[in-house]
């Protein structure tokens, strides 16, 4: 057997759920998918632990370049070998080769009418040694709300360097984290692209159509932030952008570092010990960046999301932390904020 599992034999593994990335969203250097990716992880591990965690969960190296970041419980990598093509690394990765009866053979499917049966029934026994995941991002905002563990899967997730962990916190420590989405899949119009500055206008172009993000206009979030500064003149933002930095760095420029915090500000210090724990090539510098980029909104007090957005989902459920959307009335939003930041400083 040419792949393997990290650090076990591929035969000793008695019981497994192949989950693969169904779309493939690993390998684009900027946009990967990765909150998607961990969302429909977390579907294979609910349904492993309401099977009592006979299984082990197997996730294809190919598309998870994060793992060497981040522990995901009862979780192994498999290693695929360097530049199989895609089609055959799927075809090997739902193969199971048992050693012990001399059988080769392919693990069940899990496909979405499988999953809905369960569901409908709320019976979510399996029955076979070996399946693989056959369904896209469905159900991933359901299958933990039959755990009878309050905990989700997603909050199981930590890191495999505390240093690296202790370097994100250290920089957003006390920040209201707010999620921007402008970059692919963002409905786009003249009039849109008109409100950017001048500078970086030509950078960006129309994109109109079937589309699953709205555009929302600089003022909203300058005039939250503006309003929170009135409250406390020193409150920092971290903001997280799924764009080039350049892009957005004007935020900075017009109210100063000290007030808002990007990635830049400390992404190369975390580079620097990530490539002493493993050499970095251009993919797996950006599978850090984007680590780096998720938890620093998730290691915020207060989070403004971006609606629909699985990135602002993942940062607000990780510690659970509370939120309100871009798209509520700015004294709402406001009045949210006020609330977190009194109870801390009491506390």
């Amino acid at each position: 057997m040419k792949g393997r599992i990290e650090g076990i034999d591929a035969p000793l593994i008695k019981k497994s759920l192949r989950w693969s990335e169904p779309f493939g969203g690993g390998l684009h250097i900027r946009d990967t998918g990765l909150c998607n990716r961990l969302f429909h992880w977390e579907v294979g591990y609910e349904l492993n632990r309401l099977n009592n965690y006979k299984y082990k969960l197997l996730l294809p190296e190919t598309y998870w370049l994060e793992l060497k970041y981040l522990n995901l419980p009862l979780t192994s990598k498999w290693l695929n070998i360097s530049g199989e093509a895609p089609d055959l690394h799927q075809m090997k990765f739902k193969t199971v080769t048992d050693v012990v009866n001399n059988q080769v053979y392919l693990a069940d499917p899990i496909n979405k009418a499988f999953m809905q049966r369960m569901i409908d029934s709320e019976n979510f026994h399996l029955d076979k040694d070996h399946y693989f995941a056959d369904f896209g991002y469905n159900f991933v905002h359901t299958l933990h709300e039959h755990s009878p563990v309050k905990k989700r899967g997603l909050q199981e997730i930590t890191f495999r360097h505390k240093t690296l962990e202790n370097l994100i916190k250290k920089h957003v420590h006390g920040c209201i984290g707010i999620h921007i989405r402008r970059g692919q899949g963002v409905h786009k119009t003249v009039r849109d692209l008109k409100t950017l500055p001048k500078p970086i206008r030509d950078q960006f172009k129309v994109n109109k159509g079937d589309q699953n993000y709205k555009f929302f206009k600089d003022r909203l979030y300058y005039d939250y932030i503006d309003k929170i500064l009135e409250i406390n003149p020193h409150q920092k933002f971290y903001i997280s952008c799924d764009l080039p930095t350049d892009q957005y760095s004007y935020f900075v420029d017009d109210y100063g570092p000290d007030t808002i915090v990007v990635k830049d500000h400390f992404i190369q210090e975390a580079l620097a010990y990530a490539d002493v724990i493993s050499p970095l090539d251009s993919f797996q510098s950006n599978a850090l960046i984007n680590v780096v980029d998720l938890f620093s909104l998730a290691f915020c007090d207060f989070l403004i999301k971006s609606p629909a957005s699985t990135w602002s989902d993942m940062a607000q459920i990780y510690r659970d932390i509370p939120y309100g959307n871009i798209t509520q009335p700015l004294n709402q939003l406001v009045r949210s904020t006020k609330g977190v930041l009194k109870k801390k400083q009491i506390l």
